[in-house]
């Protein structure tokens, strides 16, 4: 028998401290043994979704093939399919955990009380900048210009969406909102204002003098950032 080779009778303690020094290195580099060790912010996004999904391969497989964490969430919560190489389970599992995430940024950075049309934007893009089709939504406000109430009232397609400006009003009345914040979102990307977002907002600030209820500003959301009508000054 040949000597580099041992027997099954053979002992040779330099090859076992070898294996088992090789396989606590492995051990040692495994995402969840580091994330024991060091914590989540030691970990990369891929490292991260791999112990999600419980498979580190294709966390790396969905970041080549997206490009980026951003990217793999907006497949994700715009999409009802299955991603490539995932189960439906696995698909579940990172959908509930995006759109959980969403929740808690929209509940944290919630401008409970408004005071610039960033923090506004802010808040609608964390709820709204992936949706698949072009809506269009109120928030009402107080005599403090605190948010009492918000509501997306009207769904369209992809590029339009109309708006019923008696619905509005009478949303408006019934929370005894003091003034309007008006937002939408472009699913193309592109943020500047239509001809039509800009009559409908004509059409709304002059409907809200008859029940003395400001219409404050405008707001255009999309994945790219945001446009107010108020800052451009055309409200």
């Amino acid at each position: 028998m040949n000597a580099w080779f041992p027997g099954k009778h053979d002992f040779n303690p330099n090859i076992m401290l070898t294996e088992k020094k090789r396989s606590d290195w492995r051990v040692q580099e495994e995402p969840i043994y580091r994330l024991k060790q060091a914590g989540l912010q030691a970990l990369s996004d891929k490292e991260l979704m791999g112990i999600l999904i419980g498979d580190q391969n294709l966390a790396e497989e969905l970041f080549e093939h997206y490009g980026s964490l951003r990217k793999i969430r907006q497949a994700v919560l715009t999409g009802y399919g299955l991603l490539p190489g995932m189960c439906e389970k696995m698909t579940s599992q990172l959908r509930a955990a995006f759109y959980l995430g969403q929740r808690h940024l929209a509940e944290t950075a919630c401008p409970f009380k408004v005071n610039s049309s960033q923090s506004v934007a802010n808040y609608l893009r964390t709820k709204y900048e992936h949706h698949p089709r072009e809506i269009f939504g109120v928030l009402f406000l107080n005599n403090g210009l605190e948010l009492i109430h918000e509501s997306v009232l009207f769904t369209g397609g992809l590029t339009q969406v109309v708006v019923d400006v008696r619905i509005i009003f009478r949303q408006a009345v019934s929370h005894l909102a003091s003034s309007l914040i008006l937002f939408h979102n472009h699913p193309s990307g592109n943020l500047r204002p239509s001809e039509a977002d800009r009559l409908i907002t004509q059409k709304i600030t002059e409907a809200g003098k008859l029940f003395d209820i400001q219409t404050l500003d405008h707001i255009i959301i999309s994945h790219r950032g945001y446009y107010s009508f108020a800052d451009e000054r055309e409200i």
